[in-house]
């Protein structure tokens, strides 16, 4: 469940930037990019071993997480410039920002409701 909530923490990250710098939804076209975004995001987040149980400290799963986002986004923007399509700078920026903090939200959120269902 939780490389879904990465997927979408992704998705919902792009979307929201193109509708904070577009003041619109995406075009139809580009929909399948920001689906890849959230897919390869999380080939890259099970690459340095976010989904496994080896207790990391906070710090060391946010810069991995971080890492990983960021190679996620690269990944998309090298097949967009190959699939001759226009991206902004802002809108990858706002990209970038709103997926770590979406991506940090939904860690904080996993974290502290797996701390409460843990019996003690």
């Amino acid at each position: 469940m939780i490389p879904f909530t990465d997927a979408i923490s992704v998705i919902a990250g792009a979307l929201l930037a193109h509708r904070l710098r577009y003041a619109s939804l995406p075009d139809p076209s580009l929909i399948p990019h920001v689906l890849f975004a959230g897919a390869v995001t999380v080939a890259w987040l099970a690459f340095f071993g976010l989904y496994g149980g080896r207790g990391r400290k906070p710090a060391e799963l946010l810069g991995y997480g971080i890492l990983a986002i960021t190679a996620g986004l690269v990944s998309t923007l090298v097949l967009t410039f190959s699939a001759d399509i226009y991206i902004s700078r802002t809108w990858f920026a706002l990209t970038w920002i709103l997926t770590v903090a979406l991506f940090v939200l939904s860690r904080v959120t996993w974290q502290v409701g797996m701390a409460g269902a843990v019996p003690r």
